[in-house]
């Protein structure tokens, strides 16, 4: 198994998933009614699940990176199934407000219904997309706690099969997983036995599990910010500096225009939560003298960012220049992120694309796990 694979497992939980004992009892005959909307705006009830030969519900999540692994298989599967008498539908299935931040450094995008939107657009996802994140309804029902994971029926909504989709180190290697064999019986017209397999991937979050996000929230907000002086040559430290992942130097001054500051350094401090125990690392360098040195510290607190706080004199800033992009008719505030090597990255003057930015950490602290 290679180390991504292996990074894989133990990023995540291995679950050995459970129905209460009860999988072979489950019919989409006895479900309750649930009304669950789809990317495509439309809004999709149990009477739409009517795959002459079957119906596949596949529970992903746009965070979990082994619900990442798999959203090909199911694009380049759909039209076959689709054809052959088989629906496909996928459900996302997190409470959106209670993922932790650091839940979410192996994604681009969380699991909002927006977010959803732009996965879907993204990968070209060609299947109903549908949020049950909200009220969990028919999660609740099947009593989900993994993405991802796999319910096929037969063509008399019994189920036949509850699982994973396929082999995590076997990713292209579908056509021989238990979940294929499955699906190619039901069109060749046989009744397989139900059977099912473990489960690898990530667990679902509940509303009732808020406490939680709004405990390391408060945690967050309790942490101290600090800011110190840099000189030329210590900044060139940190500039300098290999690392093995992603740094972030965001340049400002007080006398920058107040709301873009405020909203760039919010979106930095929200993805130092994400990403910062990846090894992503972010310096803020407030040009400015020591005698605004509570003030810099106070818009630095509004923001929650207890990264590496530093401020400097305008003569310090020399060998900092190169990393300012060459747009723009101001100076400050300016972006760089830089690779692990000192490979400059995402940079920009003004504010801050949020969407380029996280994919570009992203990207860069996974090419830093490959290496």
């Amino acid at each position: 198994m290679n180390i991504k694979l292996t990074n894989i497992i133990l990023s995540f939980l291995l679950v050995i998933a459970c129905l209460k004992g009860e999988e072979t009892q489950i019919s989409l005959n006895n479900l309750d009614a649930f009304f669950l909307k789809g990317v495509d705006n439309r809004i999709y009830t149990k009477s739409d699940i009517n795959g002459e030969n079957g119906n596949l519900i596949v529970f992903l999540s746009n965070h979990c990176k082994i619900s990442q692994l798999f959203q090909k298989t199911l694009i380049s599967n759909y039209e076959k199934w689709k054809y052959d008498g088989i629906k496909l539908f996928c459900i996302s299935p997190n409470y959106e407000h209670s993922i932790l931040p650091d839940e979410l450094a192996y994604s681009n995008l969380g699991d909002s219904f927006q977010e959803m939107k732009l996965r879907a657009v993204e990968q070209k996802y060609n299947f109903p997309f549908l949020y049950d994140g909200e009220k969990q309804n028919l999660t609740n029902q099947l009593n989900v706690k993994i993405t991802p994971c796999a319910f096929l029926f037969n063509k008399f909504d019994r189920l036949i099969y509850f699982g994973r989709i396929g082999d995590i180190d076997k990713i292209d290697s579908f056509q021989n997983s238990v979940l294929s064999q499955k699906i190619e019986a039901l069109i060749d017209g046989k009744n397989p036995k139900f059977s099912r397999t473990k489960l690898y991937g990530t667990r679902v979050k509940f509303e009732k599990d808020i406490k939680i996000a709004q405990d390391v929230a408060y945690r967050y907000s309790r942490e101290r910010i600090r800011i110190s002086f840099a000189d030329e040559r210590r900044l060139n430290f940190f500039i300098e500096q290999n690392t093995d992942y992603p740094k972030l130097f965001y340049f400002w001054t007080m006398n920058d225009d107040k709301e873009l500051n405020r909203g760039n350094l919010i979106t930095i401090s929200k993805y130092f939560k994400i990403f910062r125990k990846r090894g992503f690392k972010v310096f803020t360098v407030c040009v400015g003298e020591e005698d605004k040195k509570d003030e810099m510290v106070e818009v630095l607190e509004k923001a929650q960012l207890s990264a590496i706080n530093l401020y400097t004199s305008g003569t310090e800033l020399t060998k900092a220049s190169h990393l300012r992009p060459p747009i723009g008719n101001f100076t400050t505030p300016f972006t760089r992120l830089i690779s692990g090597s000192g490979k400059k990255l995402y940079g920009t003057v003004g504010i801050i694309n949020a969407i380029m930015l996280r994919n570009s950490i992203l990207n860069s602290l996974n090419d830093a796990d490959h290496k």
